[in-house]
């Protein structure tokens, strides 16, 4: 069955074709509110559905939900090594930015207390071994030296067990995350398409096949194959607020600005609803900028202009913004894809009278980005704020 058939099914089939999906036997691990995994480990029941709702997390790149999780299965069986390897993980965000110092840390303790308790499976053990791959070549070299070699280990864990769906997830975000950003002809994301696709049809409702195919797909010359996807991902996760937004990715791709406001306005709303107390999530200022960019596109400044000022009434943000402009920065030095976002967080500044953030943006943008083009045009900008020549 192809990403189609399954997506038409689970968007547009009647009751029977739904209840045939929905409420056939349950495989290990469903759950309706995230989706569906089956990841048999050795823990004792008790950990069990604390380990599930983080792995769909996990895959969901919740990250820091799912540690939650993970740690609530630890609690529930302290020999559970496969809930400490779930902790290592989220701090793991390989299409995002490298980790801070302490989210370092904090995956690589989580990572020895897995590596020190006993599994009773080799499939297990290949979890735990790909991932101490990446924290050793990390702390040797560079983080992108850390992707890499998971990207080998878990390529090797996938080829030895072809069935396992959550390998096979994995690796195709390990491979997104080493793709060349120079290659026009996108060999890395077609190769993880077609890996994608192919487990559709025996996981019609796993997170990771969802979120994956659309990263995979999120480029102008393969964004037609992740339409299906894009609109049907919300029946797997009504209520995570990255889920809501990724589909954007596609319809910014596709030029549909009226999707794209749709659903980040969805995303950024339950992102509101489900913040804690003391901090509102990022999540929320991720949709909002994303629904900024719509509005604009279609002219409408007015709609733009409300979105931001919703942006800039919140100063809860978590991370504190000096933290987050240091992850920035980190990332900057790999991945020159975050060059628009400092640039447009700096205007975005500048319009709302706020000079002195502004030239914190700005710094961050001039000082992260020494290996790029210096003649760029938002370059120039920055440092002319900046008063430098």
């Amino acid at each position: 069955m192809t990403a189609s058939a399954v997506c038409r099914l689970l968007r547009l089939g009647g009751p029977l074709v739904l209840g045939l999906l929905l409420f056939a036997p349950p495989a290990l691990g469903q759950d309706g509110a995230y989706g569906a995994v089956d990841f048999p480990t050795s823990c004792a029941s008790e950990a069990r559905a604390s380990f599930d709702t983080g792995l769909a997390l996990l895959h969901h790149m919740m990250y820091e939900q799912a540690a939650g999780h993970f740690e609530a299965a630890a609690t529930a069986d302290a020999s559970c090594a496969m809930a400490h390897w779930g902790v290592a993980m989220t701090q793991l965000r390989p299409l995002w930015a490298p980790p801070t110092e302490a989210e370092f840390t904090r995956g690589r303790a989580a990572l020895e207390q897995a590596r020190a308790l006993k599994v009773e499976t080799e499939r297990e053990q290949a979890y735990i071994d790909a991932l101490a791959a990446y924290y050793t070549a990390a702390e040797a070299g560079l983080h992108r030296d850390g992707v890499r070699a998971w990207e080998t280990a878990q390529r090797a864990l996938h080829e030895a067990h072809a069935g396992d769906v959550d390998a096979a997830a994995f690796w195709v975000l390990a491979h997104l995350a080493t793709a060349p950003p120079e290659d026009s002809t996108f060999a890395h994301q077609q190769r993880a398409g077609a890996v994608l696709e192919a487990r559709l049809d025996t996981a019609p409702r796993h997170p990771g096949l969802f979120h994956y195919l659309i990263h995979a797909y999120d480029n102008p010359v393969l964004a037609e194959n992740a339409v299906d996807v894009a609109r049907a991902y919300d029946t797997l996760a009504p209520d995570v607020p990255h889920a809501l937004h990724m589909p954007s990715h596609i319809f910014v791709r596709l030029g549909v600005w009226p999707d794209v406001i749709a659903w980040n306005r969805r995303s950024a709303d339950v992102a509101l609803r489900q913040s804690p107390e003391a901090y509102t999530s990022l999540h929320h200022a991720h949709a909002l900028d994303y629904m900024m960019y719509a509005h604009l596109q279609r002219g409408d400044d007015q709609k733009a202009k409300a979105a931001l000022d919703e942006l800039l009434s919140i100063d809860t943000y978590q991370p504190h913004p000096a933290e987050a402009l240091a992850a920035y920065r980190a990332a900057l030095a790999v991945s020159p894809n975050r060059f628009h976002s400092l640039y447009g967080a700096g205007r975005a500044a500048e319009a709302a009278g706020q000079p002195e953030r502004a030239r914190l943006y700005y710094t961050a943008l001039t000082e992260g980005v020494e290996r790029a083009d210096a003649e760029r045009g938002e370059l120039g900008h920055a440092r002319a704020v900046l008063g430098e020549r």
